[in-house]
């Protein structure tokens, strides 16, 4: 697994996830240079796929219901057409509905073209709130999410929970509080036993925790655990970036969290400096994940030890 610092690497090539280079972000530049990116249908069950692009960047999910053919994010609207060529090769029919996992350019940017489309598009009301508005991500400066135009917004919201329903299958989306961002959103379909679970959970490395939006490394471990318990061994976990999982990788990135989170707390205990507590970090999360480290993610992690533990 590849992670440098993780808004860096977004800004160099496009997603989160990848070797870093300038700090000043110009999305428009950024959608010209999608051409490049390739698409590949991935089938995980019977009626549901990946559509997943080259370099690691944001997972689309698709239902193709009895009723509904749903989209889990949208990426970016240079790729919706590239989108649209993988959903011809399921079926002829028009989306019903886009769910948005949370607010995130990568996630959400085809909202624009879905959003035109008069197709419904539904996420937690704290991810509208924030595609409304331009948003300081947790990054360095410069690093600025533009508020979204009408027709890219969300058009349906929720608060804590909803349920919609195709036939047989109830999709239930569950609001995950302050974990990638403060509007993630689990979907989970019942009985397909399948999860789609945006950025709170990544196979690519390290997570990035957008901590200017609601974002704290003590609500992705209640995230994951929430998942960990609603789930079992024979469910299909779809990250927000990487790989189709499962329970074993669900349950290996949960305590890989806890114990760097539990480690800072050791540290922050023993009176040890930021620069202290990065040093030996970084050396820990490298020997003990076999992993590349992140600046900016421990600097997180000691920060919310020192909120929720008083320290």
């Amino acid at each position: 697994m590849r992670v440098k610092r993780f808004l860096l690497l977004f800004i160099c090539t496009y997603y989160w996830h990848q070797p870093s280079c300038a700090q000043t972000i110009n999305f428009d530049s950024l959608q010209k240079k999608q051409i490049s990116v390739k698409e590949e249908l991935i089938l995980i069950k019977p009626n549901h796929y990946i559509i997943q692009p080259s370099g690691n960047g944001a997972n689309t999910g698709v239902y193709n219901g009895k009723q509904k053919l749903i989209i889990i994010d949208d990426q970016w609207n240079s790729l919706v057409p590239k989108i649209k060529q993988q959903l011809k090769k399921i079926t002829p029919r028009k989306p019903s509905l886009i769910i948005n996992t949370h607010f995130h350019y990568e996630h959400t940017n085809g909202n624009l073209t879905f959003g035109a489309e008069m197709i419904p598009i539904v996420a937690h009301e704290n991810a509208r709130i924030k595609l409304e508005k331009d948003r300081t991500l947790s990054a360095p400066e410069n690093l600025v999410q533009k508020a979204s135009p009408v027709k890219g917004l969300p058009t349906i919201t929720f608060i804590e929970r909803m349920q919609l329903y195709d036939d047989q299958e109830i999709i239930e989306l569950t609001h995950l509080r302050n974990a990638h961002t403060d509007g993630d959103v689990l979907i989970q379909f019942k009985k397909a036993n399948v999860f789609y679970t945006g950025d709170i959970f990544v196979t690519t490395g390290l997570p990035y925790i957008d901590q200017n939006n609601g974002g704290d490394i003590y609500g992705m471990i209640n995230a994951m655990n929430y998942i960990i318990n609603v789930a079992d061994d024979k469910s299909k976990i779809v990250p927000g970036h990487g790989k189709v999982s499962g329970m074993k990788e669900m349950r290996a990135y949960r305590d890989m969290l806890t114990t760097i989170r539990n480690k800072t707390i050791q540290l922050a205990r023993e009176k040890k400096t930021e620069e202290e507590v990065i040093q030996i970090m970084d050396t820990f999360i490298k020997q003990e994940n076999g992993i590349a480290s992140n600046i900016d993610f421990i600097i997180h992690v000691l920060k919310m030890v020192q909120k929720h533990e008083r320290i």
